[in-house]
């Protein structure tokens, strides 16, 4: 028993595929993965040049900048996995031109909870042996965003887009698009958009069997 379990453990936690990333550029997209040597191997394979530090250069000489983005972990269920970490995504930082131009993206931090799964279900013993008495079992899992980069303006020659956010009603935390706002390099508003958002509860009502 004890011999199986350690196997059970260790194969568990063993990722014996390749992570699979897509990209999209301005002028291309695709997927790559790393394989057992730690080369990049695109699928289908393209002219599209791509560094370990995930930097991409298109085919007319424009680099693509990107860092790991958004962290989050996942809590609870019926098998806890409080160590259940991911990257969910890369973020690009900047996009250099041939001429030497850039354009910057710049981010603000945030973090927050929020449930995304609850089951409450029979409980049955073992061998089936039925018992007085109805007992349910409660399994919650909840995501916790650890980190999140979200888009705070984007800069190129003087000129900016920015984005204003407010507080989400349902996540605590969580942030909503509000406002879209384009400046000129003297910080005045050449235009600006905003977003008309409502918010509704539903009204499903699930009841224990």
């Amino acid at each position: 028993y004890n011999l199986a379990k350690s196997i059970k453990e260790e194969f568990s936690t063993l990722d014996t595929q390749p992570d699979i990333y897509s990209f999209s550029l301005g002028s291309a997209s695709g997927e790559f993965y790393y394989d057992s040597s730690g080369k990049i191997i695109q699928i289908p394979y393209s002219t599209v040049k791509i560094e370990d530090s995930f930097v991409f250069t298109d085919d007319q000489g424009i680099k693509y900048y990107f860092k790991a983005g958004n962290q989050t972990q996942t809590v609870g269920g019926s098998a806890p996995a409080p160590n259940d970490f991911s990257n969910t995504d890369f973020i690009i930082t900047r996009i250099l031109l041939p001429t030497g131009k850039e354009i910057k993206f710049n981010y603000q931090a945030s973090s927050y909870s929020y449930l995304n799964n609850f089951y409450k279900g029979l409980k049955i013993p073992r061998a089936c042996i039925y018992q007085n008495g109805t007992t349910y079992e409660e399994f919650v899992t909840k995501t916790n965003v650890l980190s999140e980069s979200v888009l705070q303006s984007i800069e190129f020659e003087g000129s900016e887009v920015k984005f204003i956010y407010s507080n989400r009603e349902d996540i605590n935390n969580g942030l909503s698009l509000n406002k879209i706002e384009v400046r000129n390099p003297q910080q005045a508003l050449v235009s600006d958009y905003s977003l008309v958002k409502d918010y509704f509860t539903s009204t499903d009502s699930p009841l224990a069997p």
